[in-house]
């Protein structure tokens, strides 16, 4: 591990991390609809770990600033191990009100590791080439998560507390090879922060500030997919290995983005900051509205494509301006969660209450509301400045 420089480890450890991630994020909904508890429980069980992960991004920024990437990373992921041990025991004794508590405290273990570990993936690389490091840490992270999804109906349909404790081991694998790093992963003297005017095209905040809402939109989008397909698919007569599957087409669609997304983006504005909400809408929109397997893979294929490209142009525009801080990845984290909080919600109760038409129809109204009370007036103000 000596030889490997900082946003290789990152990439490393992104792997285990959200492989153990893909495993508990699906095996949490699996069991709750193996409880038989209502879409809105289920939504809220769902949000409850965003919720957690969404604060606690925000009030551990100073924080892990202090700390330095690595001690907070360690306890990041010793704190997903030992709650991933509690659920898997709460899958044993049938209590379903804890999966709240857990999934919360969960998301609260996650806000120490992932914003430092994001944040990681850009040191010590060149402006020119972070796009291309971004790829390695986006397919590290997504094919692990894409894994742990895949495998998380299999293993729950073994034992419902083998998600959980497969999960346990691969965090534990992180929080080893964290102590084991040689190196303190923190800013080296040699990174190349990017400063306003360095460079003929420099992104604004205001700029960074759309992208990072887009991430919001996407990530609402997303996670209400990931948390309401276990009740769709049940409703529909699928097994659980069957909505495993059909998510597969989600995250893979995510990886083809990230694939292409060094090439496809030559330079990051506000067309493709405002094209990705739209796509990522649409695509979703059309989930409400469809039936057959194969068709509905295809739409989730295209939303994780979308969604794709609207992480790498969040996550791009927020490292390449946050300097020496983690600031910028807390912020795009923190509308991870937020999106992954109000998706599985409200989705939930327009499930509930609603139809699946209703329901995918939210990411929509968002992406609206988003575009009209912060992109139309920026770029009148931007306009008008420039008249």
């Amino acid at each position: 591990m000596g030889r490997w420089a900082v946003w290789q480890i990152a990439c490393g450890l992104a792997v285990l991390m959200d492989f153990a991630g893909g495993l508990v994020g699906l095996a949490i909904p699996l069991l709750a609809v193996h409880w038989r508890v209502p879409p809105s429980l289920l939504g809220a069980i769902g949000a409850a770990g965003p919720l957690g992960y969404t604060v606690c991004c925000i009030l551990f920024q100073p924080l892990t600033d202090r700390w330095g990437r690595q001690r907070s990373m360690l306890w990041g992921s010793l704190g997903v191990t030992l709650l991933s041990g509690a659920l898997a025991t709460v899958a044993l004794a049938g209590w379903v009100s804890a999966l709240v508590g857990l999934n919360f405290l969960n998301g609260v273990a996650l806000a120490l590791f992932w914003p430092a570990t994001q944040a990681s993936a850009g040191i010590g690389v060149p402006r020119h080439r972070l796009l291309h490091a971004l790829l390695a840490y986006n397919l590290s992270w997504s094919g692990g998560r894409m894994l742990g999804t895949a495998l998380a109906g299999w293993l729950f349909e073994q034992h419902p507390a083998l998600p959980f404790l497969v999960a346990g081991a691969s965090s534990a694998l992180v929080a080893f090879a964290t102590v084991r790093a040689p190196m303190d992963i923190g800013p080296p003297p040699s990174f190349d922060a990017p400063h306003e005017n360095a460079e003929p095209w420099s992104p604004t905040q205001r700029l960074v500030t759309s992208a990072q809402l887009a991430n919001l939109v996407r990530s609402f989008a997303f996670f209400e997919a990931v948390v309401l397909f276990p009740d769709l698919g049940k409703r529909w007569g699928w097994t659980p290995e069957a909505v495993s599957h059909i998510l597969s087409w989600l995250f893979g669609g995510q990886l083809s983005a990230f694939v292409v997304a060094p090439w496809l983006l030559r330079q990051v504005g506000w067309r493709w900051v405002v094209g990705v909400k739209a796509a990522v809408a649409l695509s979703a929109f059309l989930l409400g509205w469809l039936r057959s397997w194969d068709a509905l893979a295809l739409a989730l294929f295209v939303l994780g494509f979308a969604a794709g490209l609207t992480t790498v142009v969040s996550l791009y525009l927020s490292i390449l301006t946050q300097g020496r801080s983690v600031k910028g990845s807390a912020r795009h984290e923190a509308g991870v969660g937020a999106g992954a909080v109000l998706g599985p919600l409200l989705g939930g109760l327009m499930l509930q209450w609603g139809t699946p038409s209703g329901a995918f129809a939210l990411p929509a109204l968002l992406a609206i509301l988003v575009v009209v009370a912060w992109d139309v007036p920026v770029r009148r103000a931007v306009a008008a400045r420039q008249g």
